[in-house]
Protein backbone atom coordinates (compact mmCIF):
# COMPACT_ATOMS: atom_id res chain seq x y z
CA UNK A 1 0.00 0.00 0.00
CA UNK A 2 1.60 3.55 -1.05
CA UNK A 3 1.88 5.89 1.62
CA UNK A 4 0.36 9.41 0.89
CA UNK A 5 2.47 12.49 1.11
CA UNK A 6 1.43 14.45 3.98
CA UNK A 7 1.43 18.48 3.83
CA UNK A 8 1.97 20.15 7.07
CA UNK A 9 0.01 23.22 6.74
CA UNK A 10 1.96 25.70 9.06
CA UNK A 11 4.19 28.70 7.95
CA UNK A 12 7.39 27.05 9.51
CA UNK A 13 6.61 24.45 7.24
CA UNK A 14 6.31 25.95 4.10
CA UNK A 15 9.22 28.16 4.30
CA UNK A 16 11.37 24.85 4.68
CA UNK A 17 9.23 24.00 1.51
CA UNK A 18 10.13 26.77 -0.19
CA UNK A 19 13.92 26.14 0.42
CA UNK A 20 13.92 22.19 0.13
CA UNK A 21 12.02 22.93 -3.80
CA UNK A 22 14.50 26.13 -4.34
CA UNK A 23 17.45 24.31 -3.91
CA UNK A 24 16.36 21.26 -5.64
CA UNK A 25 16.08 23.29 -8.98
CA UNK A 26 19.26 25.17 -8.26
CA UNK A 27 21.23 22.19 -8.11
CA UNK A 28 19.66 20.27 -10.90
CA UNK A 29 19.36 23.21 -12.76
CA UNK A 30 21.42 24.40 -16.28
CA UNK A 31 23.81 26.76 -14.65
CA UNK A 32 26.74 27.36 -12.78
CA UNK A 33 26.87 30.00 -10.40
CA UNK A 34 29.35 32.04 -8.26
CA UNK A 35 28.77 32.32 -4.47
CA UNK A 36 29.99 35.72 -4.20
CA UNK A 37 30.71 35.57 -0.54
CA UNK A 38 31.21 33.86 2.70
CA UNK A 39 29.52 36.71 4.44
CA UNK A 40 26.80 36.46 2.33
CA UNK A 41 26.17 33.27 2.90
CA UNK A 42 26.70 32.34 6.12
CA UNK A 43 23.92 35.75 6.48
CA UNK A 44 21.45 34.05 4.10
CA UNK A 45 20.87 31.23 6.44
CA UNK A 46 21.07 32.73 9.59
CA UNK A 47 18.57 34.87 7.91
CA UNK A 48 16.33 31.83 7.12
CA UNK A 49 16.58 30.39 10.90
CA UNK A 50 15.53 33.58 12.47
CA UNK A 51 12.30 33.50 10.00
CA UNK A 52 11.98 30.21 10.83
CA UNK A 53 12.72 30.42 14.49
CA UNK A 54 10.19 33.34 14.55
CA UNK A 55 7.47 31.68 13.07
CA UNK A 56 7.71 28.53 14.62
CA UNK A 57 7.64 30.20 17.93
CA UNK A 58 4.17 32.03 16.62
CA UNK A 59 2.72 28.62 15.42
CA UNK A 60 2.76 27.55 19.39
CA UNK A 61 1.74 30.58 20.80
CA UNK A 62 -1.69 28.55 21.75
CA UNK A 63 -2.03 25.27 22.63
CA UNK A 64 -6.18 25.71 22.13
CA UNK A 65 -7.69 22.50 20.39
CA UNK A 66 -8.69 23.14 16.95
CA UNK A 67 -12.29 21.75 16.02
CA UNK A 68 -13.38 21.50 12.35
CA UNK A 69 -16.30 24.01 11.24
CA UNK A 70 -18.31 24.97 8.50
CA UNK A 71 -18.34 28.65 7.25
CA UNK A 72 -20.81 30.19 5.58
CA UNK A 73 -21.84 33.71 4.66
CA UNK A 74 -25.31 35.40 5.36
CA UNK A 75 -27.01 36.98 2.13
CA UNK A 76 -26.35 40.05 3.11
CA UNK A 77 -22.26 39.50 3.21
CA UNK A 78 -22.69 38.08 0.00
CA UNK A 79 -24.15 40.52 -1.66
CA UNK A 80 -21.15 42.70 -0.32
CA UNK A 81 -18.76 40.04 -1.92
CA UNK A 82 -20.81 40.42 -5.51
CA UNK A 83 -20.38 44.08 -4.86
CA UNK A 84 -16.88 43.97 -4.68
CA UNK A 85 -16.52 41.64 -7.86
CA UNK A 86 -18.26 44.56 -10.01
CA UNK A 87 -15.97 47.19 -8.34
CA UNK A 88 -12.66 44.39 -9.23
CA UNK A 89 -14.20 43.67 -12.01
CA UNK A 90 -14.35 47.49 -13.24
CA UNK A 91 -10.64 48.39 -12.34
CA UNK A 92 -9.68 45.56 -14.28
CA UNK A 93 -10.89 47.15 -17.51
CA UNK A 94 -9.81 50.38 -16.44
CA UNK A 95 -6.40 49.25 -15.88
CA UNK A 96 -6.59 48.08 -19.32
CA UNK A 97 -8.35 51.19 -20.77
CA UNK A 98 -4.96 52.98 -20.04
CA UNK A 99 -2.60 50.37 -21.60
CA UNK A 100 -4.34 50.26 -24.45
CA UNK A 101 -4.32 54.35 -24.52
CA UNK A 102 -0.75 54.76 -23.74
CA UNK A 103 0.37 52.07 -26.43
CA UNK A 104 -1.99 52.38 -28.96
CA UNK A 105 -2.18 50.72 -32.30
CA UNK A 106 1.44 49.12 -31.77
CA UNK A 107 0.14 47.40 -28.41
CA UNK A 108 0.73 43.68 -28.75
CA UNK A 109 -0.70 42.04 -26.05
CA UNK A 110 1.80 39.81 -23.27
CA UNK A 111 4.67 40.47 -26.36
CA UNK A 112 6.77 42.84 -24.67
CA UNK A 113 8.03 45.11 -21.31
CA UNK A 114 6.26 48.03 -21.82
CA UNK A 115 6.14 48.68 -18.08
CA UNK A 116 8.18 51.76 -18.30
CA UNK A 117 6.24 53.15 -20.73
CA UNK A 118 3.31 52.73 -18.42
CA UNK A 119 4.99 53.89 -15.14
CA UNK A 120 5.82 57.28 -16.98
CA UNK A 121 3.69 60.08 -15.95
CA UNK A 122 1.01 57.37 -15.09
CA UNK A 123 -2.21 58.97 -13.14
CA UNK A 124 -3.12 58.14 -9.75
CA UNK A 125 -6.70 56.66 -10.88
CA UNK A 126 -4.60 53.88 -13.08
CA UNK A 127 -2.45 53.13 -9.88
CA UNK A 128 -5.65 53.14 -7.81
CA UNK A 129 -7.18 51.01 -10.31
CA UNK A 130 -4.38 48.40 -10.18
CA UNK A 131 -4.85 47.86 -6.80
CA UNK A 132 -8.90 47.64 -6.34
CA UNK A 133 -8.34 45.03 -8.95
CA UNK A 134 -6.71 42.90 -6.34
CA UNK A 135 -9.77 42.45 -4.84
CA UNK A 136 -10.49 39.55 -6.80
CA UNK A 137 -7.36 37.82 -4.74
CA UNK A 138 -9.18 38.67 -1.39
CA UNK A 139 -12.96 37.47 -2.98
CA UNK A 140 -11.31 34.21 -4.10
CA UNK A 141 -10.06 33.49 -0.40
CA UNK A 142 -13.03 34.28 1.12
CA UNK A 143 -15.09 32.52 -1.54
CA UNK A 144 -12.92 29.44 -1.59
CA UNK A 145 -12.71 28.57 1.97
CA UNK A 146 -16.84 28.59 2.29
CA UNK A 147 -18.55 25.33 2.53
CA UNK A 148 -21.27 26.59 0.46
CA UNK A 149 -22.38 30.09 -0.87
CA UNK A 150 -26.37 31.21 -1.35
CA UNK A 151 -25.56 32.06 -5.07
CA UNK A 152 -24.47 30.22 -7.33
CA UNK A 153 -22.72 32.61 -9.72
CA UNK A 154 -20.55 33.92 -6.63
CA UNK A 155 -17.96 30.30 -6.72
CA UNK A 156 -17.09 31.08 -10.56
CA UNK A 157 -17.23 35.66 -10.33
CA UNK A 158 -14.67 34.88 -7.91
CA UNK A 159 -12.82 32.85 -9.43
CA UNK A 160 -12.93 34.95 -12.12
CA UNK A 161 -11.59 38.65 -10.50
CA UNK A 162 -9.14 36.36 -9.21
CA UNK A 163 -7.58 35.51 -12.74
CA UNK A 164 -8.29 38.92 -14.05
CA UNK A 165 -5.76 40.76 -12.48
CA UNK A 166 -2.66 38.34 -13.63
CA UNK A 167 -4.02 38.75 -16.87
CA UNK A 168 -3.71 42.46 -16.66
CA UNK A 169 -0.46 42.25 -15.74
CA UNK A 170 0.65 39.96 -18.81
CA UNK A 171 -0.34 42.52 -21.07
CA UNK A 172 2.36 44.87 -19.76
CA UNK A 173 4.93 42.54 -19.86
CA UNK A 174 4.98 41.48 -15.97
CA UNK A 175 5.23 37.71 -15.40
CA UNK A 176 5.54 37.14 -11.60
CA UNK A 177 2.07 37.69 -11.02
CA UNK A 178 0.93 35.20 -13.43
CA UNK A 179 3.05 32.95 -11.58
CA UNK A 180 2.19 33.64 -8.03
CA UNK A 181 -1.83 33.72 -8.98
CA UNK A 182 -0.88 29.83 -10.08
CA UNK A 183 1.18 29.17 -6.77
CA UNK A 184 -1.60 30.40 -4.96
CA UNK A 185 -4.03 28.74 -6.20
CA UNK A 186 -2.20 25.41 -5.58
CA UNK A 187 -1.74 25.73 -2.05
CA UNK A 188 -5.69 27.73 -1.75
CA UNK A 189 -6.85 24.43 -3.17
CA UNK A 190 -4.67 21.86 -1.49
CA UNK A 191 -5.48 23.55 1.81
CA UNK A 192 -9.62 23.58 1.27
CA UNK A 193 -8.97 19.90 0.49
CA UNK A 194 -7.36 19.27 3.68
CA UNK A 195 -10.13 21.12 5.64
CA UNK A 196 -12.65 19.31 3.89
CA UNK A 197 -14.39 21.59 2.05
CA UNK A 198 -16.00 20.91 -1.09
CA UNK A 199 -16.75 24.32 -3.04
CA UNK A 200 -17.07 23.55 -6.41
CA UNK A 201 -13.36 24.09 -7.65
CA UNK A 202 -12.48 20.66 -6.86
CA UNK A 203 -15.41 18.98 -9.22
CA UNK A 204 -15.54 18.74 -12.81
CA UNK A 205 -16.10 21.98 -14.35
CA UNK A 206 -14.03 23.72 -11.71
CA UNK A 207 -10.95 21.75 -12.77
CA UNK A 208 -11.74 22.14 -16.52
CA UNK A 209 -11.83 25.94 -16.07
CA UNK A 210 -8.87 26.65 -13.77
CA UNK A 211 -6.19 24.37 -16.02
CA UNK A 212 -7.39 26.15 -18.93
CA UNK A 213 -6.74 29.63 -16.99
CA UNK A 214 -3.28 27.81 -16.40
CA UNK A 215 -2.75 26.82 -19.66
CA UNK A 216 -3.32 30.20 -21.03
CA UNK A 217 -1.27 31.89 -18.23
CA UNK A 218 1.88 29.65 -18.74
CA UNK A 219 1.69 30.18 -22.52
CA UNK A 220 1.78 34.08 -22.38
CA UNK A 221 4.33 33.72 -19.79
CA UNK A 222 6.84 31.59 -22.49
CA UNK A 223 5.58 33.71 -24.40
CA UNK A 224 7.45 37.04 -22.54
CA UNK A 225 10.35 34.51 -22.43
CA UNK A 226 10.94 34.32 -25.73
CA UNK A 227 10.69 37.86 -26.71
CA UNK A 228 11.66 39.34 -23.17
CA UNK A 229 14.45 36.68 -22.48
CA UNK A 230 16.66 37.19 -19.54
CA UNK A 231 19.00 40.28 -21.58
CA UNK A 232 18.18 42.81 -18.91
CA UNK A 233 17.20 41.10 -15.50
CA UNK A 234 19.70 38.77 -15.04
CA UNK A 235 22.30 38.87 -17.87
CA UNK A 236 23.73 42.01 -17.35
CA UNK A 237 24.51 41.60 -13.44
CA UNK A 238 25.92 37.79 -13.78
CA UNK A 239 27.88 38.42 -17.78
CA UNK A 240 29.55 41.31 -16.64
CA UNK A 241 32.08 38.88 -14.57
CA UNK A 242 33.49 36.69 -16.74
CA UNK A 243 32.86 32.95 -16.00
CA UNK A 244 31.03 33.81 -12.89
CA UNK A 245 27.90 31.58 -14.77
CA UNK A 246 27.92 29.27 -17.53
CA UNK A 247 25.95 26.41 -18.47
CA UNK A 248 26.83 22.67 -18.09
CA UNK A 249 27.53 20.72 -20.51
CA UNK A 250 24.84 18.81 -20.67
CA UNK A 251 22.56 21.63 -21.08
CA UNK A 252 24.22 23.36 -23.42
CA UNK A 253 24.68 20.11 -25.69
CA UNK A 254 20.68 19.57 -24.97
CA UNK A 255 19.73 23.78 -25.96
CA UNK A 256 21.65 23.00 -28.87
CA UNK A 257 20.11 19.87 -29.47
CA UNK A 258 16.80 20.76 -29.33
CA UNK A 259 17.08 25.46 -29.60
CA UNK A 260 13.33 25.51 -28.95
CA UNK A 261 13.61 24.15 -25.14
CA UNK A 262 15.95 27.45 -24.18
CA UNK A 263 12.97 29.56 -23.08
CA UNK A 264 13.04 27.18 -20.06
CA UNK A 265 16.61 27.65 -19.67
CA UNK A 266 16.13 31.76 -19.46
CA UNK A 267 13.04 30.33 -16.60
CA UNK A 268 15.30 28.82 -14.71
CA UNK A 269 17.52 31.62 -14.49
CA UNK A 270 14.79 34.09 -13.58
CA UNK A 271 13.83 31.58 -10.84
CA UNK A 272 17.21 30.41 -9.35
CA UNK A 273 19.56 33.09 -9.69
CA UNK A 274 18.22 34.89 -6.46
CA UNK A 275 20.63 32.76 -3.77
CA UNK A 276 24.10 33.63 -5.48
CA UNK A 277 23.15 36.95 -6.17
CA UNK A 278 22.31 37.96 -3.15
CA UNK A 279 25.58 36.92 -1.96
CA UNK A 280 26.72 39.36 -4.18
CA UNK A 281 24.58 42.08 -3.12
CA UNK A 282 25.59 42.01 0.54
CA UNK A 283 28.68 42.91 -0.37
CA UNK A 284 28.07 45.56 -2.99
CA UNK A 285 24.99 47.42 -1.41
CA UNK A 286 25.30 50.93 0.50
CA UNK A 287 22.96 50.04 3.75
CA UNK A 288 23.83 53.12 5.41
CA UNK A 289 21.31 54.95 3.77
CA UNK A 290 18.28 52.98 5.55
CA UNK A 291 14.49 53.68 4.62
CA UNK A 292 13.42 52.52 8.49
CA UNK A 293 10.38 51.00 7.32
CA UNK A 294 9.18 52.92 4.50
CA UNK A 295 10.20 49.67 1.91
CA UNK A 296 7.93 46.93 4.14
CA UNK A 297 5.00 50.01 4.99
CA UNK A 298 4.96 51.28 1.17
CA UNK A 299 1.03 51.49 1.32
CA UNK A 300 1.34 54.07 4.15
CA UNK A 301 3.28 56.21 1.86
CA UNK A 302 1.41 55.71 -1.02
CA UNK A 303 -1.62 57.06 1.12
CA UNK A 304 0.97 59.74 2.51
CA UNK A 305 1.07 61.17 -0.88
CA UNK A 306 -2.00 60.62 -1.85
CA UNK A 307 -3.30 63.50 0.88
CA UNK A 308 -0.20 65.65 0.16
CA UNK A 309 2.21 64.53 2.82
CA UNK A 310 5.56 64.14 1.17
CA UNK A 311 6.74 60.85 2.08
CA UNK A 312 9.59 57.91 0.97
CA UNK A 313 8.64 56.80 -1.97
CA UNK A 314 8.90 53.23 -2.61
CA UNK A 315 9.63 53.68 -6.34
CA UNK A 316 12.44 55.72 -5.39
CA UNK A 317 14.01 53.53 -3.21
CA UNK A 318 14.02 50.53 -5.60
CA UNK A 319 15.16 52.47 -8.86
CA UNK A 320 17.77 53.35 -6.55
CA UNK A 321 19.30 50.08 -6.30
CA UNK A 322 21.53 47.71 -7.78
CA UNK A 323 18.96 44.35 -7.39
CA UNK A 324 16.27 46.94 -9.58
CA UNK A 325 15.08 44.28 -12.04
CA UNK A 326 16.10 41.03 -10.29
CA UNK A 327 15.32 38.35 -7.46
CA UNK A 328 17.44 39.28 -4.55
CA UNK A 329 15.41 36.67 -1.71
CA UNK A 330 13.13 38.11 1.01
CA UNK A 331 16.22 39.13 2.92
CA UNK A 332 17.45 42.13 0.89
CA UNK A 333 14.00 44.00 1.82
CA UNK A 334 14.46 43.81 5.30
CA UNK A 335 18.13 44.84 4.91
CA UNK A 336 17.12 48.53 3.10
CA UNK A 337 15.15 49.13 6.11
CA UNK A 338 17.11 48.39 9.04
CA UNK A 339 20.65 46.97 8.03
CA UNK A 340 22.08 43.51 8.51
CA UNK A 341 22.05 43.66 12.31
CA UNK A 342 18.39 45.12 12.98
CA UNK A 343 17.03 43.29 9.97
CA UNK A 344 17.43 39.71 11.88
CA UNK A 345 15.39 41.08 14.66
CA UNK A 346 12.98 42.25 12.23
CA UNK A 347 13.03 39.16 10.10
CA UNK A 348 12.37 37.42 13.74
CA UNK A 349 9.24 39.83 14.14
CA UNK A 350 7.68 38.98 10.78
CA UNK A 351 8.48 34.58 11.37
CA UNK A 352 6.45 35.65 14.86
CA UNK A 353 3.52 37.39 12.99
CA UNK A 354 3.33 34.70 10.11
CA UNK A 355 3.30 32.45 12.97
CA UNK A 356 -0.16 34.06 14.46
CA UNK A 357 -1.38 33.80 11.54
CA UNK A 358 -1.97 30.24 11.91
CA UNK A 359 -3.09 30.84 15.37
CA UNK A 360 -5.83 32.94 13.82
CA UNK A 361 -6.47 29.94 11.69
CA UNK A 362 -6.60 27.22 14.08
CA UNK A 363 -9.33 29.76 15.77
CA UNK A 364 -11.22 30.68 12.63
CA UNK A 365 -10.51 34.16 13.07
CA UNK A 366 -8.56 37.19 10.93
CA UNK A 367 -6.24 34.72 9.17
CA UNK A 368 -8.43 31.81 8.27
CA UNK A 369 -9.78 32.91 4.94
CA UNK A 370 -6.06 34.95 4.04
CA UNK A 371 -3.72 31.73 5.39
CA UNK A 372 -3.33 30.71 1.77
CA UNK A 373 -1.63 33.92 1.07
CA UNK A 374 0.87 33.84 4.01
CA UNK A 375 2.08 30.13 3.15
CA UNK A 376 2.33 31.24 -0.02
CA UNK A 377 4.17 34.28 1.06
CA UNK A 378 5.92 31.47 3.30
CA UNK A 379 7.10 29.71 0.40
CA UNK A 380 8.64 32.17 -2.42
CA UNK A 381 10.86 33.58 0.78
CA UNK A 382 13.87 32.16 -1.13
CA UNK A 383 13.19 33.96 -4.38
CA UNK A 384 11.86 37.27 -3.37
CA UNK A 385 10.82 40.12 -0.83
CA UNK A 386 7.31 38.47 -0.15
CA UNK A 387 5.98 41.60 1.04
CA UNK A 388 5.71 42.71 -2.50
CA UNK A 389 6.01 40.53 -4.89
CA UNK A 390 2.51 40.32 -6.39
CA UNK A 391 1.44 43.18 -4.16
CA UNK A 392 0.35 41.05 -1.70
CA UNK A 393 0.69 43.48 0.92
CA UNK A 394 -1.84 45.81 -1.15
CA UNK A 395 -4.07 42.22 -0.83
CA UNK A 396 -3.74 42.21 2.88
CA UNK A 397 -4.73 45.67 3.24
CA UNK A 398 -8.11 45.43 1.65
CA UNK A 399 -8.47 42.27 3.44
CA UNK A 400 -8.67 44.45 6.45
CA UNK A 401 -11.32 46.19 5.58
CA UNK A 402 -13.50 43.39 4.08
CA UNK A 403 -12.83 41.10 7.07
CA UNK A 404 -14.41 43.17 9.56
CA UNK A 405 -17.56 43.74 7.20
CA UNK A 406 -18.46 40.74 6.54
CA UNK A 407 -18.35 39.65 9.96
CA UNK A 408 -20.70 42.35 10.94
CA UNK A 409 -22.98 41.75 7.90
CA UNK A 410 -22.91 37.88 9.23
CA UNK A 411 -20.34 34.87 9.12
CA UNK A 412 -21.94 31.81 10.52
CA UNK A 413 -19.69 28.90 12.36
CA UNK A 414 -20.90 25.13 12.53
CA UNK A 415 -19.18 22.61 13.61
CA UNK A 416 -18.77 20.05 11.49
Amino acid sequence: MRRRISINFLPSKFILYGLLIYFALFLVGPYKYTIYSVEGLFYFILAFIFLFVGAFIGERSSNQKSFNYKIYLSKKAEMFILFLIIISFLSFLAYLFYILKVEGSNFEYAMGDIRQNISENRPIWHKIAEILMDLGIVIFLIVSSLSKTNFKVTKLFSVIVFLLPSFALLAIGARGKAVMTIILFIIAYLLQKKRGINNGLNKGFGKVFILLAVIIFIYFIMQLFSVRGIDRSIYNTFLLYPGDMEIKPFYEWLFTKFPFITETGKMWIYYTHSFPFFTWLFDNSDYTQLAYGAFQFRIFGFLLQIIGIPFINYIDIVHSQVFYGYYPTFIQGFLLDWGPIYGLLFILFNGLLLGFFSVSNKRYGFGYFIFPLILTMCFIAPIYYFWHISNFDWVIFLYFPIYFMIKILGVTKEKA
